[in-house]
């Protein structure tokens, strides 16, 4: 069992990656840098250049897909046929 993936502490979900999933270290900084951009946005709400959290939006929403669908993939090849 992987422990699930409801942390208080958030930062401990990149942790828990599996190993054996696609590109998992690739994935485990990604988490860990989209952490890292919500707590900008969350404690410096008026960064010098606005424009700048487009970029990092677009980032995020991509690799949000993307993961996504490395994460079906996963399951699929796990036995889980809710996906």
């Amino acid at each position: 069992s992987h422990g699930g993936d409801d942390f208080e502490k958030h930062a401990d979900l990149p942790g828990r990656v599996p190993s054996d999933f696609t590109d998992s270290d690739l994935w485990r900084n990604a988490l860990k840098d989209a952490r890292s951009h919500r707590n900008d946005a969350d404690y410096d709400p008026y960064p010098s250049d606005p424009r700048s959290w487009r970029a990092i939006a677009g980032h995020l929403g991509t690799n949000a897909v993307d993961l996504l669908a490395e994460a079906e993939q996963y399951l699929k090849r796990k036995g889980c046929v809710y996906v």
